[in-house]
């Protein structure tokens, strides 16, 4: 035998039994519901998630599964869409210099209530103390040509002056106004007093929400240095999705609870409706602005439940459920890796799928997109799944997440 090709029968062989070793465990891999295969990591091809002790799980109700079908929304009164604090449109101003400088004193700190017109810092910069001293020499003229242009004026109807010294004067003390009024709206301009010094004030009562300016730190024009939160400036920015339901109409009521699980609500009423779709969570925003009851919970950026009274119910406003939709509990729901998941079963497996929600009740969501009748959701065990999911990812990988398209 030729012992020339014993190293490519070798690397051909090993490659043969590589291959059989990585088959799926059922010999067809998953497929998602608009028949997007599954396509894993290789170290875990096919492989899914085994969970240590399933039998276990499910006998104590730890590990739940249900089988997704369509049928008739209970919407129990109230359908549900999450919704973010946001600051209401007039609601934040940002501060900022027009110069260049550098920072002298800084006499706010993130979370600080301030009134209005209350003194936030003191820049020094070069153009405004420029600007100061223009003024300072200028008004510094004004008064002995006053004095002078008097005399001369007194002396002219004595005839003991020349009227043409009178009229040079009047015009040099026009020219010395004309230069003060100049370095004062100057100043004005520049946010300056009267020593240089150009200082930030809060335009309006509210919250310091950001603070971007240490003491002693170089300033540039046009750089927001605070970010002010006015008093009772939050809206929610509820997101409706787009094959849901019609939104609520203007004027819709509707009633607030923390995504947190808190025990707390407020209510709110609906003030516009956007007539746009968000690109990529194919969503509607509906603006509420927050009821006279204060809402304790309320926080720029956090998370809401926001639930909205259906055709039928007390205060309802156009907002009529669907006839026949899928939909599954909201515990199967989780976030991975910034994406809406659920947990798939087959047979002792589970792989991760991304879903595309609609509206919901505080139990049970609409799912839109991203499964099927017949598929095996995890209803109970997805958060300990997602775990297991992020120990594989941290170790040799887990299975990709996959979604319909």
């Amino acid at each position: 035998m030729n012992t020339e090709f014993l190293p490519l029968l070798t690397l051909v062989a090993w490659c043969t039994l590589s291959a059989c070793s990585k088959a799926p465990v059922d010999g067809t891999p998953p497929v998602a519901s608009a028949g997007t295969p599954v396509t894993p990591p290789a170290s875990t091809e096919g492989s899914g998630i085994a969970l240590a002790g399933r039998d276990a799980l499910l006998a104590a109700g730890r590990l739940r599964v249900e089988a997704v079908t369509t049928g008739p929304f209970a919407t129990n009164a109230e359908l549900e869409v999450p919704g973010t604090f946001v600051a209401a449109p007039n609601g934040t101003a940002e501060v900022g210099a027009v110069l260049a400088g550098r920072a002298t004193q800084v006499l706010v700190e993130e979370g600080d209530r301030v009134e209005k017109g209350a003194l936030l810092a003191r820049i020094e910069a070069p153009e405004a103390a420029r600007a100061a001293a223009d003024l300072v020499r200028a008004t510094a003229r004004i008064s002995p040509l006053e004095k002078r242009l008097a005399r001369y004026e007194a002396l002219a109807k004595e005839q003991a002056a020349v009227p043409m010294q009178v009229d040079d004067l009047r015009g040099e003390l026009a020219a010395a106004r004309a230069d003060a009024a100049a370095a004062r709206t100057l100043l004005g301009a520049f946010g300056a007093d009267g020593n240089g010094a150009v200082v930030l004030r809060a335009p309006f009562a509210g919250i310091v929400a950001s603070r971007a300016l240490p003491l002693g730190g170089a300033v540039a024009p046009e750089k927001t240095l605070f970010t002010i939160l006015a008093d009772d400036a939050l809206v929610v920015a509820a997101r409706w999705p787009e094959r849901g339901p019609a939104p609520p109409a203007v004027g819709a009521r509707a009633r607030l609870r923390p995504a947190s699980g808190i025990d707390a609500s407020c209510t709110g009423q609906v003030r516009a409706v956007l007539p746009t779709v968000d690109p990529v969570l194919r969503t509607r925003t509906v603006r509420i602005a927050l009821g006279a009851d204060k809402c304790s919970f309320s926080l720029l950026g956090s998370e809401v439940s926001v639930a909205f009274p259906t055709a039928g119910s007390e205060n309802a406003k156009n907002v009529q459920p669907a006839a026949s939709v899928r939909t599954i509990p909201r515990g199967a729901v989780v976030d991975l890796r910034g994406a809406t998941t659920v947990f798939l079963e087959r047979g002792d497996r589970y792989y991760p799928r991304t879903v595309q929600l609609g509206v919901g009740t505080p139990s049970r969501v609409v799912v839109a997109e991203g499964l099927v009748d017949g598929d095996r959701v995890v209803t109970e065990g997805a958060v300990l799944l997602k775990g297991e999911l992020s120990r594989d990812d941290l170790t040799e990988g887990g299975p990709a997440l996959t979604g319909a398209k």
